[in-house]
């Protein structure tokens, strides 16, 4: 359908975009690039750049197209510079689930977004959700071990990057506790140490390390019995 459009375009140099959502509106530009017809991509992008808004609302959709497509130029540079300005654009986006893993994992690293460490969470478990093809509840709380086991696969490669020492008490007893499993071995406990301690720690559990993962750093030892009593409270 859009290459027939752009076919009518090149026999009446009419067409009509006003009526089209961002996404058909796209799809015409990248269906005129294939095409040559560049007076078209410039009358497509010049359209879709008078609703700026339009644009940060789907701005997956745009991070996309300016990737894979550098030949237009007013919207890689709308995308650059608009990211450059305001990276929380990402997760703000209508269609932020619709962001590939490695793109979402290198914004992660960078950590550049203003987004609080829960807010980060929340995303992530919205993003997850949408990748497991239906298989995952939009309601948490109420996952049974396989669908934990499955946001598992999915929530790993973006742990070492979760500023968990910044999640309150509150947020993580409601929104973290009830997925512990989906941590490796040991990685629990020493948040639950995180949080029972860090009145008396000497020095920062958590350590920035030049890859930007966030390692724990174990509290000193204590009582056993003490720790068995946290766990049952977690």
């Amino acid at each position: 359908m859009d290459f027939i459009r752009s076919i009518r375009y090149i026999y009446s140099s009419i067409i009509d975009l006003s009526g089209n959502d961002i996404k058909t509106n796209i799809a015409l530009l990248i269906a005129a690039d294939e095409l040559c017809l560049n007076s078209l991509c410039d009358f497509i992008e010049e359209h879709l750049l008078i609703n700026e808004v339009l644009l940060k609302k789907n701005f997956i959709l745009i991070q996309s197209v300016a990737c894979q497509f550098t030949q237009f130029n007013r919207l890689v540079q709308f995308y650059n510079i608009s990211f450059q300005q305001e990276p929380s654009l990402i997760f703000k986006a209508d269609d932020f689930t619709a962001i590939k893993q490695e793109i979402l994992l290198i914004i992660l690293v960078k950590n550049d977004f203003s987004e609080s460490p829960i807010e980060v969470w929340d995303k992530l478990l919205e993003w997850c959700i949408a990748q497991s093809d239906d298989k995952l509840p939009s309601d948490f709380t109420k996952w049974t071990e396989n669908e934990i086991l499955i946001f598992k696969s999915l929530i790993q490669p973006f742990i070492p990057h979760i500023d968990f020492k910044n999640i309150s008490p509150a947020d993580f007893f409601h929104k973290i506790k009830p997925l512990k499993n989906i941590f490796e071995d040991g990685f629990y406990i020493k948040i639950l140490e995180y949080y029972s301690f860090y009145a008396f720690r000497s020095r920062p559990i958590y350590r920035r390390q030049q890859s930007s993962r966030y390692s724990i750093v174990p509290v000193k030892p204590v009582r056993r019995r003490l720790i068995k009593e946290i766990i049952n409270i977690f």
